[in-house]
């Protein structure tokens, strides 16, 4: 999906790296698996300027739940 939308590899790796902090810290226990993987690669995305040219609410299209992505994205961050 990463390269459908274009993304750098530096961003990918952010976000593979953010996947693997949600294990370390028990954050993955309270998400889904999707809704952890899109936050991580928002985040990814957001931490590293990544100027590709990403659509607006990508997200919406992988049918997740929004309010959870934005508990998850807080939750990655804490």
């Amino acid at each position: 999906y990463c390269k459908s939308l274009g993304v750098r590899t530096e961003t990918v790796q952010v976000g593979w790296s953010i996947i693997v902090d949600s294990y370390v810290f028990g954050v993955r226990k309270n998400y889904s698996v999707v809704s952890v993987a899109i936050a991580a690669l928002y985040l990814a995305i957001r931490m590293v300027n990544d100027p590709s040219p990403v659509p607006e609410a990508w997200w919406t299209h992988l049918d997740d739940d929004t309010d959870e992505l934005v508990a998850c994205c807080h939750a990655l961050l804490s």
